[in-house]
Parts: C-alpha cells; structure tokens; sequence
C-alpha cells in the first residue's frame, strides 16, 4: 500500500469509529423529556388524589377549584402536598406572591402562603393573581413556572 492509501485507510477507520458514537448520541430515538410538563402533570395527580381540589393547567396558568371548605381537610392535603414535593424538588426552590417569597425549606409557613393568598383576592381566596415558582433540581433540571392562579369553590364560613 502507498503512503495515500495508508492514510486514507486510517481515515477511514477513524471515521467508522467516531462518526458512530456522535450520530449515537440522541436519547434512543425518543423526544427530550419537558420537565416543566412533567411536573405540572405530576401536580395535577396528586392534587386529584387529594380529593380536596382539582388543578386545571393552561400553560403556566393554573385554576384550582377546590370541592371540600373545611380548612382543616384543605390544610391537612396541602401539607401532604407540600410533603410530597419537597421529596422531588430542591429546598431552594421558591414561591412567589406579590413579592414575597415562600422557600420549600423546612421554615415554609403553610399559614402564612394561605394569608398571602387571602390578601390578594378581594373575595376571600377566591380570585386570580399572579405567582411565581422557581423551581430547583426537580430530577437534576431547574425551570420556572410564572403565570395566573385562580382559586375557585372555596366557602368562607
């Protein structure tokens, strides 16, 4: 073989291993996950499974329509909710009310997110107003939610 063909024998062989690993480096043909969506569908299940609301998404808008008044009922789901996400997401990760920040630590205040809440409807909690969410390492991936809540069916005694 002549010096050209060597070369271009090496060439070759190069090619044949590296152009493979590059062309194989897709997710196995599937589409990339959408963390985001993911996490709001896990939301709304287990927002379902509380039997205290129902959530309904529109992009990052949220309607929660609750079916149960009783505070304590309500209080009690959303600490399991709260509980359950603290699992799934990073302690930093941050909810924001009209420029209040609530952080999923230990520290979150339950009560103070609902008087926050309180304040911003002018019927009760019942209303729509803006919210923030920041959230961070929800399966390694950081994104943020940043739209409308509306609260409907709550009864104030």
């Amino acid at each position: 073989m002549g010096k050209v063909s060597k070369r271009l024998l090496i060439v070759l062989l190069i090619g044949a291993f590296v152009i493979p690993m590059f062309v194989g480096c897709d997710n196995g043909g599937s589409e990339p996950v959408d963390y985001k969506a993911k996490f709001l569908d896990e939301l709304k299940t287990e927002v379902g499974k509380s039997t205290v609301a129902t959530l309904a998404t529109s992009g990052d808008d949220l309607t929660v329509t609750f079916t149960n008044s009783d505070f304590s009922t309500v209080h009690a789901a959303a600490t399991a909710l709260v509980a359950t996400f603290k699992t799934k997401i990073g302690a930093t990760s941050e909810l924001i009310l009209d420029g209040v920040t609530f952080t999923f630590n230990d520290s979150l205040s339950l009560t103070a997110v609902k008087n926050k809440i309180y304040n911003l409807n002018t019927n009760a909690y019942n209303g729509t107003f803006a919210y923030k969410v920041n959230i961070k390492d929800y399966e390694g991936q950081n994104f943020t939610l940043d739209g409308e809540v509306t609260i409907a069916g709550v009864s104030v005694p």
